[in-house]
């Protein structure tokens, strides 16, 4: 095990410090997930800067990831899900169709103005030709 210990060190300050800070906002009624991040903040390279970004960390923060799912789905009502799942699915489709109008509207834009020639791809089509692909 002789060499491990840096890895050692860094993986049980990262968990001192979730767990302090989980239960820090426990004590002040506050979701204690909000507590790891916050230690996550502190501690990393955008905060102190204690623990650096590796390969080790990356490997916590995924299986975080896929522990955090699994508590959501545990506590996920089927019966509730399935009562957003329409609503959900209509916003979703109305939220796509509207940025593809709004990228398709602005490129059109762009090409009318003449702003970005290379970004004509849509009507370099000799047969909806906006004009642009001629360097115009």
């Amino acid at each position: 095990m002789h060499g491990h210990e840096a890895e050692l060190l860094t993986t049980t300050l990262l968990m001192l410090s979730a767990i302090g800070c989980g239960l820090i906002l426990k004590f002040v009624r506050q979701p204690p997930l909000v507590g790891y991040i916050l230690a996550g903040l502190f501690i990393g390279p955008s905060g102190l800067g204690l623990i650096d970004y590796s390969a080790e960390i990356s490997s916590l923060a995924e299986l975080g990831i896929i522990l955090l799912l699994f508590i959501i789905g545990m506590e996920l009502s089927v019966k509730a899900f399935l009562s957003v799942v329409r609503p959900a699915v209509i916003a979703t489709m109305a939220q796509i169709m509207c940025s593809i109008f709004l990228a398709l509207s602005g490129e059109f834009l762009f090409c009318l103005v003449g702003a970005a020639n290379s970004a004509c791809w849509l009507y370099s089509d000799p047969i909806v030709d906006c004009g642009c692909a001629d360097g115009a």
